[in-house]
């Protein structure tokens, strides 16, 4: 490892694994995810009922990229505790940003728009439709659905220092297929699975660099059809 801050994030770099999926029955074992990671105001007062959000140190940075702005005078207490734990949406729908319950930890959820697509924007290979986000506000999200593609590649990166330091992160591709579908190795499965991508740890302070994740097979030339990817999702590991 060398002596930049980025290479000190305790994860693996440059290598190439193949995904597990968080069931692994489930596992699409021709799909080859890699990980490669390269390296205030004071907080509000909480109900006694209510674990206490510790501000992160890019809090307001982060509020900033929000779809639609939080009023901070026009949101009770708890309305806002609600938006952070619920989730705010970022960057026209293309990412996620909530605060974990338990740990008061940043998580976050990079939406398929936000991601690289090999011919992502040609009809015949790739459709994009609205689904219907599991939240308390029912937003719609975009998510790609493979049509027909030889060539499957699904890359993305993210900044190490939008994340909590000293936390183990797990980084993992959310994806469903459904019929008709054809060149997996295993049944079509019609529910939202977690495919791992890789881990990283950040550090104390300092955390820099850009970690990079993918999902691909250049190899063979099997056409592929019936994959639906909704995006990346990166939070603390239990």
């Amino acid at each position: 490892m060398g002596n930049s801050q980025s290479d000190q994030v305790l994860a693996e770099t440059d290598r190439k694994a193949k995904a597990e999926s968080s069931q692994s029955q489930s596992q699409p074992q021709a799909i080859k995810p890699t990980a490669q990671v390269q390296p205030q105001k004071e907080a509000a007062r909480t109900p006694r009922h209510e674990k206490q959000i510790v501000p992160p140190g890019d809090y307001k940075a982060i509020l900033k990229e929000a779809d639609t702005p939080l009023n901070k005078k026009n949101l009770s207490m708890k309305n806002m505790y609600d938006h952070h734990y619920s989730g705010i949406f970022l960057n026209q729908m293309k990412e996620k940003f909530w605060v974990e319950k338990s740990s008061s930890k940043k998580c976050f959820m990079l939406f398929a728009r936000g991601l690289s697509i090999t011919w992502a924007d040609t009809p015949e290979y790739w459709h994009w439709k609205s689904v219907q986000e599991a939240t308390p506000r029912d937003e719609i999200i975009e998510v790609a659905e493979l049509l027909n593609v030889c060539w499957l590649g699904v890359h993305g990166k993210y900044e190490i220092s939008r994340l909590s330091p000293e936390t183990n992160y797990g980084v993992v591709f959310v994806i469903m297929q459904k019929d008709p579908a054809y060149g997996w190795d295993v049944p079509a499965w019609g529910r939202w699975i977690e495919v791992r991508a890789g881990e990283l740890r950040t550090l104390a302070s300092g955390n820099s660099g850009t970690m990079e994740f993918s999902m691909y097979e250049y190899e063979g030339g099997q056409w592929k059809r019936g994959l639906i990817m909704k995006g990346v999702l990166i939070q603390p590991k239990k």
